[in-house]
């Protein structure tokens, strides 16, 4: 019952925070004419990642243990929770313009005068 419990809190922390960041990013962080093939590529990767997860962790644990495998899945979140802090800038309250501007602009926001 401990494990279930455990599992469903990560699912549901992880889908409505940091596994939803990749659909939230797909429309706004591409230019309208790389919209497309950047939400492909980033889509493949998620459920390509996905697909590898499920089919490995079965192995894992088998061979490894519940504390390695979760072990390791624990360290790869703490990983992309660290580079969504430092890489991924918030984007709420931002116009696509100004998203587009943050990226040509080498990672900083334009000074937001008058408002």
């Amino acid at each position: 019952m401990l494990a279930i419990a455990g599992m469903s809190i990560f699912y549901l922390g992880f889908y409505f925070w940091i596994g939803s960041l990749i659909w939230m990013y797909t429309g706004e962080a591409f230019p309208a004419r790389l919209r497309s093939v950047g939400a492909a590529v980033l889509l493949l990767s998620d459920f390509g990642a996905n697909l590898i997860a499920t089919f490995l962790f079965p192995d894992v644990l088998a061979h490894l243990g519940g504390s390695v495998g979760f072990g390791a899945f624990a360290v790869l979140s703490v990983l992309a929770v660290v580079f969504m802090w430092f890489r991924a800038p918030e984007t709420k309250d931002r116009s696509l313009e100004e998203i587009r501007g943050y990226w040509d602009n080498g990672g900083r926001w334009a000074d937001r005068a008058g408002r």
